[in-house]
C-alpha cells in the first residue's frame, strides 16, 4: 500500500490514511520507492542530480550548486522527491539510486512570501498556459535522473510505479514536465526530434510550446524520413519512460545549457495513461 511511502509530502496530513505497497515492491525485485522522509534523503536526490547533470554530463552548474555540489533551486521549497533506494546499499540517504522532483499544482501555489514568484520550473523555457488552465490537480516531474550503475528497466520500471502511485494518491488528472537528450547541439538529435514531433504531439488544447526566445525546431526532418525504430532505441531510458506512460510532446525544444540537454516538454491526461497501468494500479 502507498502511506509509508508518503510519509513527508508537504501535506502529508491530507493522505495518512491511504495504505503502501512500498513493501511489496521492495520484495518484488529488490529495490523500494517512496517519498523522501528526511532532509538527508532529499540531501542525497540532490546530490546524485549534481553527479549525473554537472559531472557526468555537460551542464554548467551554478556557483551556489558548484560549492555544495548539489543541485537545487527554490522548488524545492514546496516539492516532494521521489527516490529509489537499494537497502544494499542502506534504506536512507546512502540508498538513494534514482529521483524525480513532484510539484503539485496546489503545492506551487503555496509559495512562501519571501520567496520568487509561485509557478513551475517548465515555465523558464516554455509557454505552459493550457497546463496552468487545467480544472484538476496538476503535477509537475522534474530533475529526473538514476545513479550509471542502476541504469536499467527495473530501476525505470520502479520508478514510475512510484509516480503512478503518486498520481493515483493524489487525484490528479495532468503531469508534465522536461526531459532531456543528452548534448546541447540539435543537430544532433535530429531523428528523434523529428520523431517525436510527428508521432507524439500533443492536441493544440493541451500542448506546451517554447517560448519564441529559446525555440528549437523538431520538425526538420518529413514524417516519411524518419526511421521509427532507430529513433525510438535512440531515445533516453527516462525519455522513453514518460512516453510509455502515455505523455505526449510539446512544440518546439529548449537548449538547457545549465544542465546539458536538449530539453522538450511533455503532457499527459491520467485518464489517458494505458489501461494496463491503471489495472496496476487501482489493485495496489
Amino acid at each position: 500500500m502507498i502511506a509509508a511511502m508518503l510519509e513527508q509530502t508537504n501535506l502529508a496530513g491530507e493522505i495518512s490514511s491511504i495504505p503502501s505497497a512500498a513493501g511489496q515492491q521492495a520484495r518484488d525485485d529488490g529495490l523500494l520507492v517512496r517519498l523522501a522522509r528526511s532532509p538527508e534523503e532529499v540531501d542525497a536526490a540532490q546530490a546524485l542530480g549534481y553527479r549525473v547533470f554537472f559531472e557526468e554530463m555537460t551542464g554548467r552548474p551554478s556557483v551556489a550548486a558548484k560549492w555544495r555540489l548539489r543541485d537545487f533551486d527554490i522548488f524545492d521549497k514546496v516539492a516532494d522527491h521521489l527516490v529509489v533506494l537499494d537497502p544494499k546499499r542502506g534504506l536512507g540517504a546512502a540508498g538513494v539510486v534514482a529521483t524525480v522532483r513532484l510539484l503539485r499544482g496546489r503545492a506551487a501555489r503555496s509559495f512562501p512570501p519571501y520567496l520568487p514568484a509561485p509557478g513551475f520550473s517548465a515555465a523558464a523555457d516554455f509557454n505552459i498556459e493550457p497546463q496552468l488552465s487545467w480544472s484538476g490537480e496538476i503535477v509537475e516531474f522534474s530533475r529526473t535522473c538514476i545513479d550509471p550503475d542502476y541504469r536499467s528497466q527495473k530501476t525505470v520500471r520502479r520508478l514510475w510505479h512510484g509516480v503512478a502511485a503518486y498520481l493515483y494518491a493524489y487525484s490528479i488528472g495532468l503531469m508534465f514536465g522536461t526531459a532531456g537528450l543528452p548534448g546541447t547541439q540539435p543537430v544532433e538529435h535530429l531523428s528523434q526530434l523529428a520523431y517525436l514531433h510527428h508521432t507524439r504531439l500533443a492536441p493544440p488544447g493541451l500542448r506546451p510550446q517554447a517560448l519564441p526566445e529559446r525555440f528549437v525546431d523538431m520538425d526538420r526532418i518529413p514524417a516519411a524520413a524518419v526511421d521509427h525504430d532507430n529513433a525510438w532505441n535512440a531515445m533516453p531510458p527516462v525519455l522513453k519512460g514518460y512516453l510509455h506512460l502515455g505523455a505526449m510532446i510539446g512544440c518546439g525544444a529548449v537548449v538547457n545549457s545549465e544542465i546539458g540537454t536538449l530539453d522538450v516538454c511533455l503532457v499527459a491526461q491520467i485518464d489517458h495513461v494505458p489501461e494496463r497501468y491503471h489495472r496496476r494500479y487501482r489493485r495496489r
